[in-house]
Order: structure tokens, then sequence, then C-alpha cells
């Protein structure tokens, strides 16, 4: 019984479609919001709002009178593919096994081995979003904005006599321009691997204190977890927006074989310490929908165990 640390455990992820933002409230924007305050309602820009904010200084224009506010409405991922390999994984390792035949320095059996290996890979494509950008003005005369408190960023309030009320904005654009933007989003698989092992045992002392032992068989995996969107996309010009995607959640049997070999320090009498290799090459999972997909590549994982032996 021990510890199990998985190497060269690999995913492919694979992205397409078009998906909506889920920022639809009208005045709440990528980078900022434009909302009424108490002195009046939307769309009366001779009494304005002091009820606006912005995430960066650079979005203030034109000497300090205007305003722009960037406004995702969807993103295309045209096969946005990407891979990932985040190894090392951590996990337990359990084996139990018999022997039967004896020689002076060896022995040959058996052993049935179990592993339990949570997984976390991440995966990134690009994406081409839709975006508007809008520009307000500062009232006829009214402050300016790059001398407002809190720089780089800016927060106003609904009370008009309180904190953010004094400068005043327009609450209607007076532009607005459509674009293109270039820009990233993500998928992240998480899983738990069950491997199943089974196969005939080579032992051999080496010394009075060290033994070695060496194993091959068949394995089986079970591979149940998830594929989540990040719900974010990122956009080159320093914008983020979030959207709604759903996970998809799979279960895959999965086949193949192992080799493993394993030295063995003899602390006491019935109890040893053990360090060990196996190579254990399997069929891969796939989970699919929902406009993602993702392939939990499992041909060329290698695993490093380490604990304690009881024999008896």
């Amino acid at each position: 019984m021990g510890m199990l640390v998985g190497f060269n455990i690999k995913a492919n992820f694979t992205m397409s479609g078009t998906f909506n933002t889920a920022n639809n409230t009208p005045g709440v924007y990528d980078d900022g919001y434009v909302l009424t305050d108490s002195r009046g309602a939307a769309g009366d820009n001779a009494v304005g709002t002091g009820n606006f904010g912005y995430d960066n200084a650079s979005q203030i224009g034109n000497g300090g009178t205007t305003l722009t506010m960037d406004q995702t409405t969807g993103f295309t991922v045209g096969n946005g593919n990407s891979s990932g390999n985040d190894s090392p994984y951590v996990g337990f390792d359990l084996a139990y096994g018999d022997s039967y035949w004896y020689w002076e320095h060896a022995k040959l059996g058996w052993e049935f081995g179990f592993g339990l290996l949570p997984i976390r890979i991440e995966g990134e494509a690009s994406v081409t979003a839709n975006q508007n950008s809008y520009t307000f003005d500062t009232e006829p005369g009214g402050i300016n904005l790059s001398l407002l408190p809190q720089q780089p960023t800016y927060q106003g309030g609904y009370n008009q006599n309180g904190p953010g009320s004094g400068p005043a904005l327009q609450t209607v654009p007076v532009s607005t321009n459509s674009m293109s933007v270039a820009g990233k989003t993500g998928e992240t698989l998480s899983v738990m691997l069950y491997t199943f092992r089974l196969g005939p045992t080579l032992y051999w002392n080496l010394t009075r204190r060290i033994g070695f032992y060496a194993g091959a068989g068949p394995a089986v995996g079970l591979v149940s977890g998830d594929l989540t969107p990040s719900g974010v996309v990122t956009l080159a010009n320093g914008t983020s927006a979030h959207y709604n995607a759903s996970s998809v959640a799979d279960t895959d049997f999965i086949y193949g074989g192992y080799v493993n070999a394993t030295l063995v320090y003899h602390a006491v009498p019935g109890g040893d310490f053990y360090l060990g290799a196996q190579y254990m090459p399997m069929g891969g999972a796939n989970f699919n929908g929902n406009g993602m997909s993702a392939h939990l590549d499992l041909n060329g994982q290698v695993y490093v165990t380490a604990g304690i032996n009881w024999p008896f």
C-alpha cells in the first residue's frame, strides 16, 4: 500500500460552434457600467448620471470628455484544438499477491493491484468574438474624467448626493462601433482513473535486506469525470466576458496491460519499504457534448510507486 505518481498522461481538446455571452443587462459592459442614478431615467442625456464606472483609464478619450465601453455579444470557435499535459498526478496504490513456486533465492506467484488517480488537465481554444464599442460623452462643461479619484479605475454610485455622484455622464452613447476581436477560452477535463491489474510476479532476494519484484499482465481502467468549459472568454484588447455552457459527464472502460519492477527493503520482520516503476499503456477515453470534446490519452502512462509492504 502506498503512493502512486502518474506521468505522461495527456489530453487533446476540440471546441467548435457559436456561443452567446451571458452579459445582456442594459448598461452593463465587459469593462464597466453606465446606469441611471437618482436624478433621472435612461435616455435623458440632459440629466446625465453619476452612476458609472470603468475598469481602465485607457477607456477615457478626447481629453477626458468621452468614455468608451465594450460589450461582447458572442464568439465563434472554428474547431479550436489544443492539448494539455499537466503531469505529474498523485494517487493511491494497493496490491495483494501470493507465491506458489520457490527456489533458493526466488519465488514465482501472482499479484492483483488497484490504482486510484485523480487527473485534471486544462485546454485552450482560440476564438473570434463579436464586440460592440460604445462611446459616451460627459455633460457639457462637466468634470475631466481623467481627474476622477480611484484611478486607473472608477466606481460611481446611484445616490446623486453620495460618493461618486458629482461627475455626470450622458446615458445614451454618441457612437457605436461593431468589430471582431481575437481571444481565447478554455476547457478543463477533471476525471478519476481507477485501474485494476492482474498478472504473475517473479521475486528475487538480491541481498539479505533487498529484494526485487517484477510483474506483467493485463489491466482494466475505469475513467469517470467531467469536461467543463471555463465560462470566460478573454479578448486580445484586455476585456473579458462570461458565457453559459454546461459540463459534459461520462464514464468509460479502457483496456491495456502493464509491466512493473519494484525494489523492496526489508526494514523489520514482516515489514518492508518499496519503490517501484510501472508502465501501463491503455486506450483513451472520450468526452463529447455542448460543442466541446476531449480525448484522454493513456497510451504512454508511467507510474512511480512507493509505500509499505507486509509479507505474511
